[in-house]
């Protein structure tokens, strides 16, 4: 795998886990942001976004490892011509 290869599958994990993450934690502002307007009462308090980037980074840096691995020892291999 070259560098750009490895940095769009980066990118690539770390989206998918990104949205994966993106729910966890999330208490909407419920009735009470009713009474407010242009309040929506499913609008988070709190969305915890620098963390969950913490934790997305460094999740998506583990499977990128795993992928590198797999790619690197051969069990896969991208560049190979599809039996069909």
């Amino acid at each position: 795998m070259n560098w750009t290869g490895g940095i769009v599958v980066y990118v690539i994990l770390w989206w998918c886990v990104f949205l994966a993450v993106l729910p966890w934690r999330v208490e909407s502002l419920g009735r009470e942001a009713a009474a407010e307007i242009g309040a929506e009462p499913g609008a988070p308090r709190e969305a915890h976004l620098p963390r969950k980037a913490l934790i997305t980074s460094g999740v998506a840096a583990l499977l990128w490892l795993v992928a590198f691995g797999v790619i690197e020892s051969g069990l896969i291999n991208p560049r190979a011509n599809p039996p069909w």
